[in-house]
């Protein structure tokens, strides 16, 4: 009993059930959602810290180092599109969901943006 127990709980993952509800909610939203976490999975490095097919938004201000996150960039352009009450596809807003979520999930420093520099 015990051992099934082990494998219905190893079974059930908190993405694979996030993207069950997103999918009784919106097929084109889900949709959305998958090709832009792998459109972002592809393009950004593989690791913290390895370069990506496309150049990280990272510049130096004084002593501080400022690192914008892609989804940084997807959730800014999400809240604009939300508050200019532009009406785009659901997809368009599945596809900025992916990146978020992709930016989130698979990197442990997502939430380092503000770094201070060591001396030089």
């Amino acid at each position: 009993m015990e051992k099934l127990k082990f494998i219905k709980l190893k079974l059930i993952k908190p993405k694979f059930f996030l993207g069950i509800l997103l999918a009784v909610f919106s097929l084109e939203i889900y949709f959305g959602v998958i090709f832009g976490y792998l459109l972002a999975k592809f393009l950004s490095g593989k690791e913290t810290g390895l370069p990506g097919k496309i150049n990280s938004l990272a510049f130096n201000i004084g002593k501080w180092r400022i690192h914008l996150h892609h989804w940084l960039c997807g959730l800014g352009i999400l809240l604009s599109l939300f508050f200019i009450n532009l009406s785009l596809p659901q997809f368009s807003f599945g596809i900025l969901g992916g990146f978020i979520f992709q930016g989130i999930s698979c990197y442990p420093d997502w939430h380092k943006i503000i770094i201070k520099q060591k001396d030089l």
